[in-house]
C-alpha cells in the first residue's frame, strides 16, 4: 500500500513539473513572436494554448490564452478591427462559460481588459453595460488578487485608452501603471507576465504627459531589460530620431 501511495505521488509531482515546463514553454514562444511582431508566429503559438486549454482547462493555460488574446488582439488593433474583436470576444466567451469559484485574479482582469476594448467594437452604445463589466471584473480581479501585477497592469492599459471625458487618460493610468512595476518584482503567479508591456506603456503615458525625459530614459530600460522585445525597440529608433 506504501509503495503504490508513493508511487502515485511520485507520478503526480512529475505530471506537475511537465505542466509547469509546457506552460513555461508555450510562453516563450509567446514572447518570441510578440518580440518579432510576426503575424503567423502569433497566430500558431495561440492555436497550440487554444488547443492546449481545450484539453486541459487549466488555470495556467487559460492565462496564457489571455496572453495570446491580448497579443493578436493588439496587432490588428490598426489594420483590422473585426479580427481583434475575433481574439477579444473568444477569451469573453471562454471566461465567461467558467464557474465563479474557479476564476482566477488573472482571468478577471484579462477580461476587464477585454470588455473594456471592445467598447468601441461593439459600438459605443454598449459603453455603459461593458464598462459596467469592466470595472465589475477589476474589483473582483483586485479582490482575489490584490498582489497581481496583471491587474493593475491590464486596468492601467484600459484607464490609458479610455477618453478623459470617461474618466481615462494617461495621467489616471500611470499610478496603476507604476503600481504594476512594483508588484512585477515579487510576481507570485503561476504564469509570470506583462512587465515589458507595463514599462512601454508607461513610457507611453510619460510622453502623452509632455515629460518625454522620463518616457525615453523608461523606454531605455525597457530595451536594456528586454533587447529583443521589437515594440519598445521601434518606439526607442522613433523617438531618439525626432530629438
Amino acid at each position: 500500500m506504501l509503495r503504490k501511495l508513493t508511487f502515485s505521488v511520485l507520478i503526480f509531482v512529475l505530471s506537475g513539473g511537465v505542466r509547469a515546463g509546457r506552460y513555461e514553454a508555450l510562453l516563450q514562444r509567446l514572447d518570441r513572436a510578440a518580440d518579432m511582431w510576426d503575424r503567423d508566429s502569433l497566430i500558431n503559438v495561440h492555436d497550440e494554448v487554444y488547443e492546449y486549454y481545450q484539453l486541459e482547462e487549466e488555470n495556467e493555460a487559460r492565462v496564457l490564452l489571455g496572453i495570446a488574446d491580448f497579443w493578436l488582439s493588439s496587432y490588428y488593433w490598426n489594420s483590422d478591427r473585426d479580427s481583434s474583436k475575433v481574439y477579444l470576444e473568444e477569451f469573453v466567451e471562454v471566461v465567461e462559460e467558467v464557474p465563479e469559484e474557479e476564476l482566477t485574479s488573472d482571468d478577471l482582469a484579462f477580461l476587464g481588459y477585454c470588455y473594456n476594448t471592445l467598447i468601441p467594437l461593439r459600438g459605443f452604445t454598449s459603453a455603459p453595460s461593458l464598462g459596467k463589466k469592466s470595472s465589475d471584473a477589476f474589483k473582483r480581479a483586485r479582490a482575489k488578487g490584490p498582489d497581481n501585477p496583471r491587474v493593475y497592469l491590464l486596468r492601467g492599459i484600459s484607464v490609458y485608452r479610455r477618453p478623459k471625458s470617461f474618466g481615462g487618460g494617461a495621467g489616471k493610468a500611470l499610478p496603476l501603471l507604476n503600481r504594476s512595476l512594483e508588484l512585477c518584482n515579487d510576481d507570485k503567479g503561476p504564469v509570470k507576465w506583462g512587465k515589458r508591456v507595463a514599462l512601454v506603456h508607461k513610457a507611453l503615458a510619460l510622453k502623452d504627459l509632455g515629460r518625454e525625459d522620463e518616457a525615453l530614459s523608461v523606454l531605455k530600460s525597457a530595451v536594456a531589460e528586454f533587447p529583443d522585445f521589437g515594440w519598445a525597440n521601434s518606439l526607442l529608433a522613433r523617438w531618439s530620431e525626432r530629438r
